[in-house]
């Protein structure tokens, strides 16, 4: 059966509509990705720093367990701070999640004038003009450099089970209850990255200094302080 040209541009508004709801989603999955890079580096910063203040103020004997543990924390927490800095500076996840959002916007403008077209001009509706507004939608969606992830389609999907558009012919969604709260919550840690592993090894790092905590003696008397302290019982 000859596909008509409402019911072509009935999909395409369909078309541009998911792709401009998946792209909203990459947009604030970015920003959600950029504001976790931003504290987990501000985070181990300071978590770097406070270890190294950490041996001077607790005078914490010098070679013990703890000290070399600490001292090598530090140190792995600073690498850390530079390789996650050069990663996401690399990834430049604000400006696309800019550049993702602004392009959602033109296919969601366009989305609503294809609406526009089918309430008020199913008459004047032909091929020649499918032909044309298919042709403009590929421009806008290509208009953007960077593209969305599976992952954002779906949470899409998941968010829209109900719509009209993905109801079957038996009028249940196609998309299952389960399958869409899995993409949503897919779609929601996405934006941790691999943060959340980064915190559980702060978190690790953490629970093993307590534990190394119980070994610890203080720094032992300087000459100064011995001899003073000899003076004194005297």
């Amino acid at each position: 059966m000859q596909e008509t040209p409402i019911k072509f541009l009935s999909e395409l508004r369909t078309t541009a509509w998911r792709t401009a709801g998946a792209r909203y989603n990459a947009s604030r999955r970015l920003r959600g990705r950029d504001r976790w890079g931003t504290v987990s580096i501000a985070f181990i910063s300071v978590f770097s720093i406070s270890l190294t203040i950490l041996q001077k103020v607790y005078g914490i004997e010098i070679d013990t367990p703890l000290d070399r543990f600490i001292t090598a924390a530090s140190i792995v927490s600073g690498l850390g701070v530079v390789v996650i800095s050069l990663v996401e500076w690399g990834s430049t996840n604000a400006i696309n999640a800019v550049e993702l959002y602004k392009n959602a916007e033109a296919l969601n403008a366009f989305q609503r004038r294809l609406g526009v077209i089918l309430s008020v001009s199913e008459e004047n509706i032909d091929g020649g003009m499918c032909a044309k507004l298919a042709a403009e939608y590929e421009s806008i969606k290509s208009g953007c450099s960077v593209n969305h992830e599976p992952v954002d389609d779906r949470f899409f999907l998941a968010s829209k089970r109900n719509s009209p558009e993905f109801v079957g012919k038996d009028g249940r969604p196609s998309m299952s209850l389960a399958a869409a709260m899995t993409h949503r919550v897919a779609g929601w840690a996405s934006a941790l990255s691999y943060f959340w592993v980064i915190w559980v090894l702060i978190i690790g790092i953490v629970y093993y200094g307590v534990h190394l905590s119980d070994l610890p003696g203080k720094r032992p008397p300087t000459e100064a302080q011995g001899v003073t302290n000899n003076y004194q019982q005297s």
